[in-house]
């Protein structure tokens, strides 16, 4: 009996729809990295031409930066002596610690042949899921930075807050004023003699509550909003809350952080091989980080890859990888436990 039942449609098919599946692999917020690079470019910030270049060229070597350390022998006399006695400075070298971070991914051309995720569909994403997953390890990073070098000594409580465990908790009934006392909270032990503006890096719970606090401004019974002027806000999912506290944040003048990079050898001099290996300098997109590039091809057997790749037996693979060695710093503090650095943690307890 005559059929066309062999070439029934079994299924339609699109092209590749990029908003489609947008929300598989998600972006992060990456608020404390964010933070961190904008510091890098302040002009209260630290990270200096001189210590980019010198950086960037250290590879095998340690890179340090000389200080001063703080002296806490430091007296004014009452009388006009006739002998002057000295007053010596402490110099250190603090040394810089470098972090490798590395993505990589291979493509193979030929599995795009009669497929409908073509060849730029495919890299873009692989290449933006390595973004992702390094934005997620950079913000990390901060947080950590952050956490290690937190304040230590106990700044003015004002009558409303308490300090144990290097940690600044703030009573829920004080909370809707709060960020009206971080500039007095640094005053208090002269730590932004510079006045410059604050950063703050909160978790999901702190930015619900600015964006709560904004709205209520001069139009409303209660005006709340006057306490963000002069504070730049970043988010993350990298904070966490102890029990007994709805949310984190860190805050601190501008410039308290400095992102630097090292690069490779062979990347900084472009290096090529006779078998096609390749290395370059690139800068990523979506978090801007100069990262040394590797690349190169081989013949090799992908059949496995796909059902029905008989076609891929000795397919043409390119190999991609991208390195960023970096060092997250803050400002120099020669001992946390006794001079106050301005970087401090809040928690606003529950109640």
């Amino acid at each position: 009996m005559a059929s066309l039942a062999a070439t029934l449609v079994n299924g339609y098919r699109t092209a590749h729809i990029a908003n489609f599946d947008k929300n598989e692999q998600k972006r992060p917020v990456g608020g404390a990295f964010f933070a961190a690079q904008a510091d890098s470019m302040s002009p209260y910030g630290f990270v200096t031409p001189e210590l980019i270049a010198k950086a960037r060229n250290a590879a095998g070597s340690t890179v340090s930066i000389p200080v001063i350390t703080y002296d806490s022998t430091v007296t004014v006399g009452s009388t006009r002596p006739v002998t002057i006695t000295d007053d010596e400075n402490v110099s250190a070298l603090q040394a810089l610690t470098f972090v490798i971070y590395n993505g990589m991914f291979t493509m193979t051309p030929a599995r795009h042949w009669n497929n409908e995720i073509d060849y730029q569909v495919d890299f873009n994403k692989k290449l933006e899921k390595m973004i992702y997953a390094m934005l997620s390890a950079f913000d990390s990073a901060v947080v950590t930075a952050l956490d290690t070098n937190k304040n230590q000594v106990a700044p003015d409580l004002l009558g409303k807050y308490t300090f144990g465990s290097n940690i600044l908790t703030v009573p829920a009934l004080k909370e809707k004023t709060f960020y009206s006392d971080l500039e007095i909270l640094m005053m208090s032990k002269d730590m932004n003699s510079e006045g410059a503006p604050l950063n703050v890096i909160g978790n999901p719970y702190v930015a619900s509550q600015v964006k709560y606090l904004g709205a209520q401004g001069g139009g409303n019974y209660e005006n709340l909003a006057y306490q963000f002027d002069g504070k730049r806000f970043y988010f993350t999912n990298n904070i966490s809350n102890a029990t007994g506290y709805n949310g984190t944040l860190y805050f601190m003048p501008q410039g308290s952080l400095g992102l630097v990079t090292r690069n490779e050898p062979d990347a900084l001099m472009n290096s090529r091989t006779s078998d096609g290996k390749v290395w370059d300098i690139v800068t990523l997109p979506i978090i801007n980080m100069p990262a040394d590039s590797y690349y190169y091809e081989a013949a090799i057997d992908r059949n496995a890859l796909d059902a029905s790749t008989s076609h891929l037996t000795r397919a043409k693979v390119e190999y991609f990888s991208f390195t960023v060695e970096m060092a997250v710093l803050t400002n120099y503090n020669s001992a946390l436990a006794t001079v106050a650095n301005p970087i401090i943690k809040a928690a606003i307890a529950e109640s």
